[in-house]
């Protein structure tokens, strides 16, 4: 079970990144997983990473590049972060400095899960991303 200081802390990251993004979904929740993943795995900076991001174009898929650059540190203006038009949704990590990469994939489960359960409404959005960031990342990605 995790800490009271643990789920204050992913609160307050959810929190952030839904004023960040405008409002709580399951896509940025995925987004901000794998980000937060990467930056650990790597043990880089927001500078150091680069960040190729593949979804399709458009919402809600695009709520996963918002995800991505709030938590890895990844943006437009520092130029470390793209995003590719693709079926599906995946990532790709680098260090600019050093070797190393993390690919996460999302599960085709999960994919298919997220187009058959609707949100209905912001309230319907923020209580399945609350429901996302409960789960492991292994549950929602493949490395």
């Amino acid at each position: 079970m995790r800490s009271s200081n643990a789920r204050d802390k992913q609160y307050d990251l959810l929190a952030a990144a839904a004023r960040f993004h405008g409002h709580l979904g399951p896509w940025l929740v995925l987004g901000l997983k794998a980000g937060a993943y990467a930056r650990r795995k790597l043990a880089a900076s927001a500078f150091e990473l680069r960040a190729r991001v593949f979804c399709p174009a458009g919402t809600p898929h695009t709520c996963f590049v918002d995800g991505v650059q709030f938590s890895s540190g990844c943006t437009m203006g520092k130029g470390n972060i793209s995003h590719h038009r693709a079926a599906g949704c995946r990532v790709e990590f680098t260090r600019q400095d050093k070797p190393g990469r993390v690919r996460l994939v999302l599960r085709p489960e999960v994919w298919d899960e997220l187009h058959s359960r609707p949100c209905k409404g912001m309230a319907g959005a923020a209580r399945l991303g609350r429901e996302f960031a409960r789960r492991r990342l292994g549950e929602l990605f493949t490395e």
